[in-house]
Protein backbone atom coordinates (compact mmCIF):
# COMPACT_ATOMS: atom_id res chain seq x y z
CA UNK A 1 0.00 0.00 0.00
CA UNK A 2 2.04 2.72 -1.28
CA UNK A 3 0.58 6.41 -0.43
CA UNK A 4 1.15 9.14 -3.11
CA UNK A 5 2.62 12.26 -2.12
CA UNK A 6 -0.48 14.42 -2.61
CA UNK A 7 -3.00 12.58 0.52
CA UNK A 8 -2.80 14.57 3.99
CA UNK A 9 -2.40 12.20 6.81
CA UNK A 10 -4.14 13.40 9.84
CA UNK A 11 -4.09 11.77 13.18
CA UNK A 12 -6.95 9.55 14.47
CA UNK A 13 -8.70 10.48 17.92
CA UNK A 14 -6.54 7.93 19.82
CA UNK A 15 -3.43 9.14 18.44
CA UNK A 16 -1.18 10.35 20.57
CA UNK A 17 1.67 12.93 18.73
CA UNK A 18 4.93 12.63 20.74
CA UNK A 19 7.29 15.60 20.95
CA UNK A 20 10.78 14.98 19.45
CA UNK A 21 11.85 18.05 22.20
CA UNK A 22 10.55 17.57 25.51
CA UNK A 23 12.46 20.09 26.90
CA UNK A 24 10.32 23.39 26.90
CA UNK A 25 13.59 25.59 27.36
CA UNK A 26 15.38 24.47 24.34
CA UNK A 27 14.08 25.20 21.12
CA UNK A 28 14.16 22.86 17.86
CA UNK A 29 16.64 25.12 15.70
CA UNK A 30 18.81 24.91 18.83
CA UNK A 31 22.27 22.78 18.27
CA UNK A 32 24.47 20.92 20.59
CA UNK A 33 27.23 23.40 20.94
CA UNK A 34 24.73 26.27 22.33
CA UNK A 35 22.93 23.90 24.68
CA UNK A 36 26.40 22.95 26.39
CA UNK A 37 26.53 27.01 26.83
CA UNK A 38 23.65 27.60 28.26
CA UNK A 39 21.45 25.14 30.97
CA UNK A 40 18.60 23.40 29.76
CA UNK A 41 17.14 23.66 33.18
CA UNK A 42 17.50 26.17 36.01
CA UNK A 43 16.94 23.70 38.91
CA UNK A 44 20.11 21.28 40.07
CA UNK A 45 18.02 18.99 39.85
CA UNK A 46 17.26 18.63 35.85
CA UNK A 47 13.53 17.85 34.33
CA UNK A 48 12.32 16.53 38.15
CA UNK A 49 12.61 20.40 39.12
CA UNK A 50 10.88 23.10 38.82
CA UNK A 51 9.95 25.13 35.46
CA UNK A 52 11.53 28.39 34.93
CA UNK A 53 8.34 30.33 35.90
CA UNK A 54 8.12 28.68 38.94
CA UNK A 55 11.68 28.84 39.98
CA UNK A 56 11.58 32.37 39.74
CA UNK A 57 9.01 32.83 42.29
CA UNK A 58 10.83 30.40 44.52
CA UNK A 59 14.29 32.29 44.33
CA UNK A 60 12.71 35.58 45.26
CA UNK A 61 11.30 33.89 48.17
CA UNK A 62 14.56 31.89 49.20
CA UNK A 63 16.33 35.34 49.17
CA UNK A 64 13.59 37.51 50.92
CA UNK A 65 13.42 34.42 53.66
CA UNK A 66 17.31 34.85 54.09
CA UNK A 67 16.72 38.02 55.45
CA UNK A 68 14.54 37.15 58.29
CA UNK A 69 17.47 35.54 60.34
CA UNK A 70 17.91 32.15 58.04
CA UNK A 71 20.62 32.83 55.83
CA UNK A 72 21.21 28.82 55.21
CA UNK A 73 18.24 29.43 52.64
CA UNK A 74 20.60 31.42 50.68
CA UNK A 75 23.21 28.65 50.18
CA UNK A 76 19.92 26.34 50.08
CA UNK A 77 18.85 28.86 47.40
CA UNK A 78 22.70 29.24 45.62
CA UNK A 79 23.01 24.84 45.67
CA UNK A 80 19.31 24.60 44.16
CA UNK A 81 19.80 27.26 41.45
CA UNK A 82 23.55 25.84 40.57
CA UNK A 83 23.10 26.15 36.92
CA UNK A 84 21.72 29.60 36.75
CA UNK A 85 24.56 31.03 39.09
CA UNK A 86 27.31 28.61 37.06
CA UNK A 87 26.21 30.21 33.52
CA UNK A 88 26.62 33.91 33.26
CA UNK A 89 24.06 34.04 30.44
CA UNK A 90 21.43 32.19 31.44
CA UNK A 91 17.72 32.55 33.22
CA UNK A 92 18.75 36.21 33.58
CA UNK A 93 15.15 36.79 35.57
CA UNK A 94 16.62 34.36 37.72
CA UNK A 95 20.18 35.62 38.44
CA UNK A 96 20.24 38.77 40.14
CA UNK A 97 18.31 36.43 43.36
CA UNK A 98 21.25 33.79 42.77
CA UNK A 99 24.13 36.32 42.50
CA UNK A 100 23.12 38.66 45.97
CA UNK A 101 22.24 35.33 47.43
CA UNK A 102 25.55 33.78 46.85
CA UNK A 103 27.43 37.05 48.30
CA UNK A 104 25.19 37.62 51.37
CA UNK A 105 25.58 33.91 52.35
CA UNK A 106 29.74 34.74 51.92
CA UNK A 107 29.72 37.41 53.72
CA UNK A 108 27.54 35.58 56.78
CA UNK A 109 30.07 32.82 57.31
CA UNK A 110 32.93 34.98 57.15
CA UNK A 111 31.24 37.39 59.20
CA UNK A 112 31.08 34.51 62.18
Amino acid sequence: MERSSSEEVTPSEGTVLINPNPNPNMTSSSSSSSSSLRPEWPTIDGPLGLSEEDSVGYARKFFGFGFLLLPLLWAVNCYYFWPVLRHSTSFPRIRPCKFISFHFYCIHILDR
